[in-house]
């Protein structure tokens, strides 16, 4: 079981997909994750790529962000982002690709499965023009990168094997 960090929703449980499709992001990880935007969320437009659960994405709302979409392509981890906004007394909205996305965001946080590479969904937000200026993009991988471009990384954090880049968008 998942349990919202902070705010509103502080302390709710939430349900994770059974089997191993997903793989939720570690407590302590979406803590450092809000507690670097903590300023930031308030009002935002949150994108949670490759949500699994809908964690990162329901402790943005829980936190104060004014919306969150969910992009997840795997339907029993679609079930369970329903059932979480269910929990929360909520509907949540779920796409499965970027593609289908309108509009800009302002924080976006992307964990694909560790074998797929982040780049692929930068290259998407990018070319979509979904990101606003000045958007804050994490991502979680196990690579060690040097560059995002077109992102600026502005932090990068380890937790045991996994790296945490902050990052920045600005139109070129």
């Amino acid at each position: 079981m998942l349990k919202i960090i902070a705010g509103k929703w502080k302390g709710r449980l939430l349900t994770s997909p059974k089997g191993n499709i997903t793989r939720p992001t570690a407590a302590m990880v979406r803590q450092a994750v809000f507690n670097i935007c903590q300023h930031k969320i308030s009002g935002v437009r949150f994108l949670d790529v490759c949500a699994g659960s809908g964690a990162m994405g329901f402790e943005a709302l829980s936190r104060g962000a004014d919306s969150a979409l969910f992009i997840e392509s795997h339907r029993f981890a679609q079930e369970c982002i329903r059932k979480n906004g269910a929990l929360l007394g909520m509907e949540a909205t779920i796409v499965p690709t970027l593609k289908r996305l309108r509009g800009q965001f302002d924080i976006v946080y992307i964990d694909p499965p560790y074998e797929v590479s982040p780049r692929l969904f930068i290259d998407e937000l990018v070319a979509y023009q979904l990101l606003a200026e000045g958007a804050t993009i994490f991502i979680e991988t196990k690579a060690k990168i040097a560059s995002w471009d077109p992102l600026t990384i502005i932090s990068s954090r380890l937790f045991s094997d996994v790296y945490v880049y902050e990052c920045e968008f600005r139109k070129a």
